[in-house]
């Protein structure tokens, strides 16, 4: 390259040309599948073993996807989206060797289900309990900066906080008010009362839940014990069986007579 050592106008010649082509990170890979906890449908960051295992639970049989996240973390990757797919927000509890706890009930019988409650109107949303207690919702407005269909959804039982939701009322976002709640929230239900167009933010309000009924139990049935039969104290004669005698109708021949 030359050097201009003096103030002037120079011309330069650039040979114009494609440029070349340059390297790109591979480490930063993406895993799809089963694990027993973790958030579910969401892509989660993690940058080594320890930390997918604090989120999503070490080997378990049936459950092949820390197989393949612990092969590549060992192989030299340094950066892994994971995204859980195929199971409930929550795990259930399980006992013993990765066993889950079984349902005992008697054979035969289906568990009752839990009516939910009266629906309550929340702008162009219908929101309903679920759960028991004395429930209430509230939506405020959000922490920080953000678009204007954006709100907070708080569950509140006994004017506590028991569920907080950062979400938004535009559909199809990941944050999306009624899929949020569908898979983290135990005690309510919100479903779209309006078109998808119509769909807009409520205004920042509390409102009371009724909580449902659980189902009526018929009492169990009584039973009368039966009297044994005691046997009878008084000696009875035993009958003789009677005895069955044959008489020819007609006399033969050969009959001998009676001298």
């Amino acid at each position: 390259m030359p050097s201009y050592l003096s103030p002037g106008v120079y011309v330069e010649e650039v040979a114009s040309g494609s440029r070349p082509i340059e390297g790109v990170g591979t480490s930063v890979a993406a895993f799809v599948g089963l694990a027993p906890t973790g958030p579910l449908n969401e892509p989660t960051l993690v940058t080594n073993w320890t930390q997918y295992v604090a989120a999503f639970g070490e080997f378990t049989d049936g459950y092949y996807l820390a197989h393949s996240v612990y092969g590549f973390f060992n192989n030299g990757g340094s950066a892994a989206y994971v995204v859980r797919v195929g199971g409930s927000p929550r795990a259930p509890r399980r006992r013993g060797a990765g066993q889950p706890a079984a349902v005992t009930g008697r054979p035969g019988s289906a568990p009752a289900a839990l009516p939910a409650g009266e629906p309550q109107q929340l702008g162009t949303f219908s929101v309903t309990a679920v759960g028991q207690g004395d429930l209430s919702v509230e939506v405020a407005d959000p922490e920080g900066e953000g678009p204007a269909e954006r709100f907070k959804l708080i569950v509140k039982d006994g004017g506590k906080p028991v569920e907080t939701f950062d979400v938004t009322a535009k559909k199809g976002g990941r944050n999306y008010v009624v899929t949020q709640v569908k898979e983290r929230s135990k005690l309510i239900t919100v479903t779209e009362a309006a078109p998808a167009a119509q769909l807009a933010r409520p205004d920042n309000q509390t409102v009371a839940l009724v909580a449902p009924r659980p189902p009526r139990q018929s009492p169990p049935r009584r039973r009368t014990p039966r009297t044994p039969v005691r046997p009878s104290t008084s000696a009875t004669r035993p009958t003789a069986p009677a005895s069955a005698v044959w008489r020819p109708s007609t006399r033969s021949p050969w009959w001998p007579s009676p001298t």
